[in-house]
């Protein structure tokens, strides 16, 4: 996934200035354009897709999602366990 790309759904998945906890996020990605990252959506992906389920599968060391909003200034993380993911056009 390209900056670009990444900023595009942001644009569409949020409204201008709306924030979402990252998991949600996530949720809307995968719902509205089948982009399975990590976490349930993921093993969910991995199921319907009949592939065998593997420890590997989820990151370890963190999401390259996250890490992407992060560097494009679209993720807050309040918290080791909350995230929020803003819109920040508009």
């Amino acid at each position: 996934m390209t900056d670009k790309v990444l900023r595009y759904m942001v644009l569409v998945l949020l409204k201008p200035g709306e924030r979402c906890p990252y998991d949600e996020f996530q949720k809307r990605l995968y719902h509205h354009y089948g982009i399975a990252v990590e976490g349930e959506e993921l093993t969910d992906a991995v199921l319907w897709s009949n592939l065998p389920a593997n420890s590997s599968m989820q990151p370890q060391d963190g999401s390259w999602l996250a890490e992407m909003l992060r560097a494009g200034g679209f993720l807050n993380e309040l918290s080791d366990a909350c995230s929020i993911v803003r819109n920040t056009f508009g």
